[in-house]
């Protein structure tokens, strides 16, 4: 029933537009008018402004490999500074984030932080 009635008002945009900026990195599966290019193909070239702007946006790149194309990152979004551990993919020479990933705030990466000796006895724990 929902399909009829965003059919007949013609948006069927309003609610795919919430789910599509549910995410930091702007990568869903759904893209609404604002968001078409952000994802990191950017396989729409009608919104390359927005495409560009995900790629730029940290400036100075903080990057550390951790091995097999996954690193991490610090950099600011919106104001905000955020610890990104993501793989990335190589598309024309250039290395480009991709969806598997998370960015995690200050207030989070000092919780990880703080509860790192417990993380390490689970690992060591359960490697043998």
């Amino acid at each position: 029933m929902p399909k009829r009635k965003a059919d007949e008002e013609g948006s069927g945009g309003e609610e795919e537009e919430r789910a599509a900026t549910t995410t930091d990195d702007g990568e869903t599966g759904k893209k609404s008018s604002a968001d078409t290019g952000a994802a990191a193909g950017g396989s729409s070239g009608s919104s390359s402004k927005k495409a560009k702007k995900q790629s730029d946006g940290s400036g100075v790149s903080n990057k550390i490999e951790l091995g097999n194309k996954k690193f991490v990152d610090v950099r600011e979004f919106k104001g905000k500074i955020y610890v990104d551990i993501r793989e990335y993919y190589e598309k024309d020479g250039e290395m480009r984030p991709g969806k598997k990933g998370i960015s995690l705030s200050t207030e989070h990466w000092e919780v990880l932080k703080e509860n790192m000796d417990d993380i390490n006895a689970k690992v060591e724990e359960l490697s043998g």
